[in-house]
């Protein structure tokens, strides 16, 4: 991969088949994800220090972008001044796998706060699942046996981390006026798969919640989330569209197809993306929106929608294991930690919430490299006070 193509990237000059091929290259290899994460690291700064018509101007020279970026990288991350410059000097990768691309100085903290922080940890597989008869069953990533029905039929399965449901066989028309719903419901610091009866598998995220039936009609497949984030990937059935009705208030309508649904009760938008396939999405007021893979669309509060073209791997990054940051600001990327490690936090200067950061991070580290990695960029500090998590301007 060439230089100027990773910076017609950077400059969105690369059509909509180029960008997606040039994202899977990027996430082909270690030694990919971190020949981009130099360049965007040093595109960050030298675009955060030029005005709008001098990185008009530098667009088309990529010799000198080349330099002002080896430039950045000989002189290493510094404090870019402005609340709402971008603080965008790292990417990071994290965990298990050892995805570090940079060798990180180890900054200096309390005995207490570190202690504290260590008590802090990621979410894990569990879920809650509420019956048709009003039962509570807990479950984790553990969990394993056989759920029934009140008539002693086998509908579900717990398979360590996920429910499998399974499909009936030869139900009539009165079976089918008798189908019972089932709620999965996820907690702050938790994630669960599931198995619907016809084979569509879905992935819920933390602070999340979806109703559905233990066994499909014989002319639809219908879910209801109530809150939250899942990601589903579509059995196909032509004769039996598949529906999602988010909060009453959008619904979505595929027949087979792989596409991401966010609608928590904190945010101000609700987001459908499709990566695989064909979606429709309908709004109460009749509005309706056809996506293409690679689209997302928009709907907030207030009624606005928009449609527009994303980063899928940043989208489904939870699902993956990993926390995906694309220039998103702090306000957005610390109500994802909340949600995932359970904590509540506070800002102490709103200022904070509009800084913008480049980075990946996997999911399953303790919060405490996740808020270091943070403070490298010299803009912000963290300190904990009676289990919240204080967000404060880093002293100059």
């Amino acid at each position: 991969m060439t230089k100027e193509r990773i910076l017609k990237y950077l400059f969105n000059e690369l059509s909509e088949n180029e960008a997606r091929d040039f994202e899977k290259w990027v996430f082909e290899s270690k030694e990919n994800m971190q020949t981009f994460s130099d360049y965007k690291n040093g595109w960050s700064l030298a675009m955060a220090e030029l005005e709008e018509d001098e990185r008009s101007h530098l667009k088309n020279n990529y010799r000198e972008v080349i330099r002002r970026i080896k430039c950045n990288q000989a002189r290493g991350a510094r404090r870019i001044s402005g609340y709402l410059r971008y603080a965008a000097a790292i990417l990071l990768f994290a965990g298990v796998t050892a995805l570090f691309v940079y060798q990180l100085t180890k900054t200096s903290q309390s005995e207490k706060f570190a202690m504290e922080l260590t008590r802090i940890e990621p979410g894990t597989k569990k879920a809650m699942l509420l019956l048709e008869n009003g039962r509570y069953i807990p479950l984790d990533s553990t969990s394993d046996g056989i759920i029934t029905t009140d008539h002693n039929r086998q509908v579900a399965e717990l398979e360590k981390g996920q429910i499998v449901y399974h499909r009936s066989s030869g139900h009539t028309d009165k079976r089918v006026e008798e189908i019972k719903f089932n709620s999965l419901i996820i907690p702050r610091g938790g994630e669960y798969k599931l198995i619907l009866p016809d084979g569509t598998n879905v992935w819920l995220n933390s602070e999340t919640e979806l109703k559905f039936p233990v066994d499909f009609s014989s002319k639809s497949r219908e879910v209801f989330l109530v809150r939250g984030e899942a990601y589903f990937e579509v059995a196909r059935d032509e004769n039996k569209p598949f529906l999602v009705t988010v909060n009453d208030s959008l619904k979505v309508k595929v027949l087979g197809t792989h596409f991401n649904i966010s609608a928590y009760e904190d945010e101000t938008q609700t987001k459908t993306t499709l990566l695989e396939g064909s979606v429709e999405v309908a709004l109460a007021s009749g509005h309706k929106s056809r996506l293409k893979p690679g689209e997302q669309y928009r709907v907030a509060n207030n009624g606005m929608r928009e449609l527009l073209s994303v980063n899928v791997y940043e989208v489904i990054a939870w699902k993956n294991g990993n926390f995906f940051f694309d220039n998103e600001d702090l306000e957005s990327i610390m109500k994802k930690l909340s949600r995932w490690y359970n904590i509540p936090v506070k800002f102490k200067d709103e200022k904070l919430k509009q800084i913008q950061f480049f980075g990946i991070i996997k999911r399953y580290e303790k919060i405490n490299s996740i808020l270091d990695m943070l403070k490298l960029t010299k803009m912000v500090e963290f300190r904990i006070d009676g289990g919240v998590i204080e967000v404060w301007p880093a002293k100059v």
